[in-house]
């Protein structure tokens, strides 16, 4: 059993960060918004599906961007800063809206 407990928490550690994760933009005074709401007042966002995405997508443009995570005890956000495009975005996975705080 102490063989299996590590992998188990290292799965669910990762799960935010997987290619499968459903993210949402943290706001600044809480609560949290689908990509696709946020999309409608930052186009930049458009048919993006997290923060790699977004990185990704900013750097073929030749933007600087930085790529940071936060981990806390309700789970991890994802940090994406382009201060060239005037972005600093919170990205955190679904589930983290949906809990109680």
């Amino acid at each position: 059993m102490k063989k299996f407990v590590p992998a188990v928490l290292l799965v669910v550690f990762l799960f935010p960060l997987s290619a499968n994760a459903e993210w949402r933009l943290m706001g600044r005074h809480g609560g949290c918004k689908t990509l696709a709401e946020a999309a409608k007042r930052k186009s930049v966002l458009k048919g993006i599906s997290g923060p790699k995405d977004l990185a990704a997508r900013l750097k073929r443009k030749g933007v600087k961007v930085t790529v940071a995570e936060a981990k806390g005890p309700k789970g991890t956000a994802v940090i994406v800063d382009a201060p060239g495009r005037g972005l600093s975005l919170i990205f955190v996975p679904v589930e983290l809206c949906d809990r109680e705080r």
